[in-house]
């Protein structure tokens, strides 16, 4: 009886996926947080579709030892520093076996347009409150509204996935007038919200995108998209000693660090008051006072030295694995949300950034289901 329920069951793995990760998506387009019982109840539907999607999945011996080993890892994390993004993100990643992964971001890609028009339609109607904050812009304070965000930079992180999966998904059937509506799209968000590291980010895209058309000989191609591989780490490196060296007075790390809106300055406090451990700062008294936005010093100080460098090592592999595979877009894909992971906290947490989900083409399983749509 078990295993016809878990046959039939078998043939609908995708739907099971989706409806598990679909509705976390769509809550967070919607600027709905994890601390809202709206998302809770989603969240507590949605898991069990997921625990359906891993009871119909043939996993191997190995795959099971290594998912438990990650798993213990990361619940002794959760335990010690309430951490709970890279549960997630690992929960998706391995749930995602067998499950073609641009289709789950196509339809990502719609549930987000959808959940941010609806937000931001309210917002204008007069239904939802949104916060004005006070943001200093080149030594300008403005007064922007978050049209029911948690800040405005998380509404334009939000408009950078959109862009980011249509590139992932559609590749090069995106033609050039469709980037011509999202530069638009872009340029007006950026007027609103302010988010001048967003927009930057975006125009890199499009050129990166551009080199790709003008490209011709391989050799050089390859080359220059190896060099996307070596972003994470290297950015980790940056980072890391931009933040112990803050205090020492070196004027380039000084004039850096105006020109980033004082987000190296962040890291250094958090860090004096912190410090790093191995599996993360058991006392969050100082997330209180202290938002880093910078991925790479959030995880290494909130989830510790392993995490941080697991991660790393995890996100290298992946872009090393579309690479070989010549998937050029999902490298470009991939190294932009690297460089956008300096300047903001988007990069650890699957439904905040879907393209993690790309992460499962670097295990075995899924390596026969690039190709799908």
């Amino acid at each position: 009886m078990y295993s016809k329920i878990r046959n039939y069951l078998k043939s609908y793995s995708d739907i099971l996926y989706m409806l598990y990760f679909l509705p976390l998506a769509g809550c967070v387009a919607m600027g709905i947080g994890s601390d809202q019982l709206f998302y809770k109840g989603c969240f507590a539907v949605a898991i069990i579709f997921l625990l359906l999607k891993f009871l119909v999945t043939d996993y191997t011996k190995t795959e099971l030892v290594f998912m438990s080993l990650i798993m213990l890892l990361l619940a002794y994390i959760f335990f010690r520093t309430r951490e709970k993004a890279l549960i997630i993100t690992a929960l998706s990643v391995f749930g995602c076996k067998g499950v073609c992964v641009r289709r789950v971001l196509k339809y990502t890609f719609f549930v987000y347009i959808i959940g941010m028009m609806l937000t931001i339609s309210l917002v204008m109607a007069g239904k939802i409150q949104g916060e004005i904050h006070t943001l200093t812009k080149s030594g300008i304070q403005y007064q922007i509204n978050d049209y029911g965000f948690s800040h405005p930079n998380s509404a334009y992180s939000h408009l950078m996935m959109i862009a980011l999966m249509m590139v992932a998904v559609w590749q090069e059937r995106v033609r050039w007038y469709h980037y011509g509506i999202m530069t638009i799209v872009m340029f007006a968000a950026y007027k609103v919200f302010l988010s001048r590291t967003g927009f930057y980010i975006y125009l890199v895209l499009c050129m990166t995108i551009g080199l790709l058309h003008i490209m011709r000989n391989n050799n050089i191609k390859k080359v220059f998209f190896f060099l996307f591989n070596l972003i994470p780490a290297g950015l980790l490196v940056l980072s890391y000693g931009l933040m112990i060296n803050y205090h020492r007075g070196i004027s380039i790390i000084n004039k850096l660090d105006k020109f980033l809106t004082g987000r190296i300055i962040l890291s250094s406090k958090a860090y004096v008051n912190a410090g790093l451990s191995w599996f993360g700062a058991a006392d969050r008294s100082w997330m209180n006072l202290i938002f880093i936005d910078n991925a790479y010093m959030s995880v290494l100080i909130s989830c510790g030295i392993v995490a941080c460098v697991l991660c790393v090592i995890a996100y290298s592999l992946m872009c090393i694995r579309y690479w070989k595979a010549e998937e050029y877009y999902v490298v470009i894909v991939l190294g932009i949300i690297a460089v956008y992971a300096f300047m903001e906290y988007i990069v650890v947490n699957a439904t905040w950034n879907p393209l993690l989900l790309f992460m499962s083409g670097t295990l075995s399983w899924n390596r026969k289901k690039m190709d799908c749509q």
